[in-house]
């Protein structure tokens, strides 16, 4: 072989082999097409791998069997690869995706710019708008009733009431709430707010209606305290009298004979053991110490006030109260339904600036990152930056796009949207840096080839070409990777929460945007990039200088050597002993992780950890939820009261509730009947006439017995108890509030059960249509679907990455190795979440579905490659065939990985609940995607790939095997790698 020794001694690392007769051609192979001429009898066919590692297949024409023709030679690149349907349309249609980009890059890109402009433009347009009651309630939820009910309550009052509820805790930390200073401050602030804020003109207690005495109790009790530093004054206590008159209490004061409980404004409360103790601290009261008061400012809305007056009120309130308002002696916060939505959008707006950080860190790296890869390939020019900065800018506009195109259909903008830049731009640069590291090693092996061809050889080399090839290598790649994280959150839609399902189709929708401007926008990049760096290659490969070789081939031969050593330990047997058993560790710490995850949500994983809400939620759970959580019973169908049976069946109901467990008991009941009752009674004996017309059970309950009823100074609070047909003026319905207590309602999960147990006391008693509701009630029924809702989503969502995985790997070993690492990354995702301190939530719930579609990635692309090898090359063996692939692919998957962690962690700037799961599922299923990628899959196909190799070869008959093996006497050897290492 006179002819090949030349070209040997030319390229420094050369892995020479005969062409094996079951050997096909690739699409990474190019063929020297005027060959024929120079090698009448020889065939040069070359293959560039990642590291640029070139073979050289050598074919006589004597030798080959059958002959090869000059025609054969001329047409080989035009050859078909062996694979399944969807291949061979694949590399067709990505063929097809690179002329057209390399012919009109300029046309395309102005196609692609103005419709983003187009779309992009509704972004800035639109609103951010949360659905804080129900958008975390899986729809068929019970709660979604049982808040229709609630809403259809107050629609004959034009809606839902305004309520402001003020926590009001003492100034410094020590401090107690039960002072004459403290209590004045308070009551002093709810009259200013109640006078000075007007809603269509109106203040607070000019439209509160039958809502005006709420704080009623606090201001007696405030009252009396006055009334006793009065008498201390005249050396008398409200203790120490005998005037019983006024009774400062807890939880029921007494003023005038009239009894107020102070339980729904008093929390924190701690009592004087005994009397002697009250009466030697000289206090007019058995409060010793008050940590908390509540105060509701609650009305019927305006039938004239809009929804924006309404906002801008609540608005004006919360600013004054927890930005303006410094107190004396007292700490107000004031919480509104306005203000939640505001610091859920404010915990959005948080991540944008955050993103020019990210973008600029990423852009940082890309460049990076693009120059030693460009220098290993000695192609490096000053054009490398625009491709490396437009890798970071295309998935931003593609992302700005797809949102902005959801937008013009009217979807709504929430929150949880603002997490899409980022994922979508994690996943986008990935794909850029495929496309960055295709374009190199083509133009390396074009330099490569333009160094051994004799000047007199045409090689056929065109841009259009080049573009076509770099679409059809890494294509398949992109499409895997995009593919399975639309399908991922595709799957997402179909989740029973409103803000996931917006959180999913946003995802979706962004990555196939992604998808389609990673071929259309950055494709013409590369090919105006190429135009640039192909007319200045000849000048380029005379400015190499010797030392830059030197270098180079240094480089390369110790990364050679260290691949093949590599591959060379985990193709080993005692390796593959190994990794099983560290897998089998790794998957029973995993699954026991998983299993022991805890479904809980909470509202304060909505807000940053720097929102008043937080503090108090946090009042609220130390405070209020185990002293008096209030549950609102609604009597649907209240018509005939004058039935004894429907009469006291209804007073039946409520007993049951005021007999549950943890019932405050009746007499921390707000049920309107027993006031109603004594309100009869008293009337019946002030005439005679009265006490025969009520002792007529059919006109007991008429209209014009309540109107008076209603009409009584003490009783004029009811009104907003009760709702009267428009028609008849009949009473219609009704609502109950009662009061529980208990440590164990603190927990969320207990809170659950504790509805489940009230609303089966509602089944009960159907004929009343009741339904209960509690606040906590949208996120209570998210936590029994939780569990369910993620093992259903994460098995439709892994059966979709099957299905995609077997698209483009028709072989069962390698879809069979691909699934099972997928099942690997994932449940070790799962397990590792519980072990790093978060719950399953929503959130998290969103996000190990997007963590399902990235474990495709590290997976799919080795196993994709070592399958293609395979197909490709059928003579080269395991540890061959995972070489290869690991220098294809290794250097990417390490970039991408390494990327997408340094972009995302700076989400971790922004302290709120949301960045922090997102974070730390992305870096673990990146991590754990990378250790798998590049060493426990190549270590698993390797070992697999020896059994079926030794299983075959047992099987295969007696006459089969002599004449593969005199078959493989005559055959060639290929020759190891490192042979070649020492001689350059």
């Amino acid at each position: 072989m006179p002819i090949i020794q030349p070209i040997v001694q030319i390229v420094p690392i050369i892995h020479i082999s005969t062409a094996c007769d079951d050997l096909p051609n690739t699409r990474s192979r190019a063929t020297i097409t005027d060959s024929a001429s120079f090698l009448p009898k020889i065939m040069v066919q070359s293959m560039e791998n990642g590291f640029g590692v070139t073979t050289i297949s050598v074919t006589s024409s004597e030798e080959s069997t059958p002959t090869t023709s000059d025609a054969d030679l001329t047409s080989e690149k035009n050859v078909k690869l062996s694979g399944t349907c969807v291949n061979q349309m694949s590399d067709k249609m990505f063929r097809k995706i690179g002329h057209l980009v390399a012919d009109y890059p300029v046309t395309t890109l102005i196609i692609i710019s103005i419709f983003t402009l187009i779309t992009s433009v509704k972004v800035a347009l639109t609103d951010q708008e949360d659905d804080l009651k129900t958008g975390y309630t899986p729809i068929g939820a019970r709660s979604y009733d049982e808040f229709a009910a609630y809403e259809k309550f107050y629609d004959n009052i034009g809606g839902e009431p305004l309520n402001t509820i003020i926590f009001v805790t003492p100034k410094y930390p020590n401090g107690s709430m039960i002072g004459a200073s403290e209590l004045n401050e308070t009551m002093e602030l709810v009259d200013y707010i109640g006078a000075h804020f007007k809603l269509t003109g109106r203040p607070f207690y000019k439209f509160c209606t039958d809502f005006c005495e709420m704080n009623e109790p606090i201001r007696q009790f405030r009252n009396g305290i006055i009334l006793n530093d009065e008498l201390n004054k005249s050396n008398q206590t409200a203790v120490d009298t005998s005037d019983d008159r006024l009774e400062l209490n807890f939880p029921f004061m007494s003023i005038l004979g009239k009894q107020l409980d102070l339980s729904p404004n008093f929390f924190g409360v701690e009592k004087f053991e005994n009397l002697v103790d009250q009466m030697t601290a000289g206090s007019p009261t058995n409060i010793k110490n008050l940590k908390l008061i509540l105060v509701q400012l609650r009305a019927d809305k305006p039938s004239n006030a809009s929804k924006n007056d309404v906002v801008e009120y609540e608005r004006q309130i919360t600013d004054f109260v927890n930005k303006q308002y410094n107190g004396r002696s007292i700490r107000p916060l004031a919480l509104t339904v306005t203000l939640a939505r505001d610091e859920i959008i404010r915990t959005g707006m948080t991540l944008f600036p955050y993103l020019s950080v990210g973008f600029a860190i990423m852009v940082t790296f890309s460049i990076i990152s693009v120059f030693f890869s460009a220098f290993y390939y000695n192609q490096w020019t000053k054009h490398k930056l625009s491709l490396a900065i437009m890798g970071c800018i295309c998935p931003l506009l593609a992302t700005s796009s797809a949102l902005g195109f959801l937008f013009w259909f009217r979807v709504r903008f929430g929150t949880i949207l603002a997490v899409t830049p980022f994922l979508v731009m994690a996943i986008g640069v990935d794909d850029a840096y495929l496309m960055i590291h295709s374009w190199q090693r083509i133009c390396s092996k074009q330099s490569k080839k333009r160094s051994l061809a004799p000047r007199n050889v045409l090689l056929g080399d065109s841009l259009r070409d080049r573009i076509a090839e770099v679409m059809v290598d890494v294509g398949p790649a992109i499409t895997i990777t995009s593919l399975t994280n639309i399908l991922a959150f595709g799957v997402g839609t179909f989740a029973p929460t409103p803000e996931i399902r917006l959180f999913c189709a946003g995802n979706t929708m962004a990555i196939f945007f992604d998808y389609i401007y990673q071929l259309f926008m950055y494709g013409p990049v590369i090919a105006l990039v190429g135009k640039f760096e192909m007319s200045d290659e000849e000048a380029m490969d005379q400015r190499k200088t010797r030392d830059h070789n030197r270098l180079r081939r240094w480089l390369r031969e110790k990364l050679l050597t260290f691949m093949s050593s590599y591959c060379a330990w985990i193709s080993n047997s005692f390796t593959s002993v190994l990794v099983l058993l560290i897998l089998i560790v790794y998957w029973l710490t995993s699954l026991n992780g998983t299993l022991s995850i805890t479904p809980r949500i909470t509202p304060k994983k909505l807000f940053l950890a720097d929102s008043v809400i937080n503090d108090m939620n946090m009042l609220r759970d130390e405070y209020i939820q185990q002293s008096y959580s209030p549950m609102t019973l609604f009597i649907n169908n209240a018509t005939n009261l004058e039935d004894p049976i429907r009469n006291a069946r209804i007073r039946e109901m409520i007993r049951r509730f005021e007999g549950e467990k943890h019932s405050l008991g009746a007499e921390f009941s707000h049920f309107w009947l027993r006031d109603y009752d004594r309100f009869m009674e008293t009337a019946a004996e002030e005439t005679e006439e009265e006490e025969q017309e009520v002792s007529d059970h059919s006109l007991r309950y008429d209209r014009h017995h309540l109107d008076a009823f209603l009409n009584w100074p003490e009783y004029h609070h009811w009104g907003g108890f009760l709702r009267f047909d428009n028609e008849t003026g009949d009473l219609s319905k009704f609502m109950v509030i009662m009061g529980f207590h208990g440590k164990e309602l603190v927990a969320w999960e207990y809170r659950a059960v504790l509805l489940n147990q009230w609303r089966s006391i509602v089944d009960e008693f159907p004929e009343f249509s009741a339904s209960v509701w509690v606040d906590d009630a949208p996120f209570l029924d998210q936590i029994q679907t939780l569990v369910p809702v993620t093992i259903q989503s994460s098995i439709c969502t892994l059966i979709c990455m099957i299905v995609v995985c077997l698209l483009f790997m028709h072989h069962l070993f390698s879809l069979s190795v691909a699934t099972l690492s997928i099942v690997s990354i994932c449940l070790g995702v799962f397990g590792s979440m519980f072990y790093w301190g978060l719950d399953l939530d929503p959130i998290s719930m969103a996000t190990t579905i997007m963590s399902i579609g990235f474990s495709v990635d590290f997976p799919a692309h080795i196993t994709y490659h070592y399958y293609r090898m395979g197909e490709d090359h059928r003579c080269l063996s395991p540890q061959q065939r995972i070489f290869h692939s690991l220098v294809s692919i290794g250097y990417p998957l390490i970039q991408c990985g390494l990327s997408t962690i340094f972009f995302v962690m700076c989400l971790r700037f922004v302290d709120t609940y949301m960045s922090e799961v997102f974070v730390k599922t992305m870096v673990l299923v990146v991590s754990l995607g990378v250790i798998h990628g590049l060493f426990i899959i190549p270590t698993m196909l390797c070992a697999c790939s020896n059994v079926y190799d030794a299983c075959r070869s047992i099987k295969r008959p007696r006459k089969h095997r002599k004449t593969t093996e005199f078959s493989r006497q005559n055959r060639p050897k290929i020759i190891p790698i490192g042979s070649f290492m020492t001689k350059n």
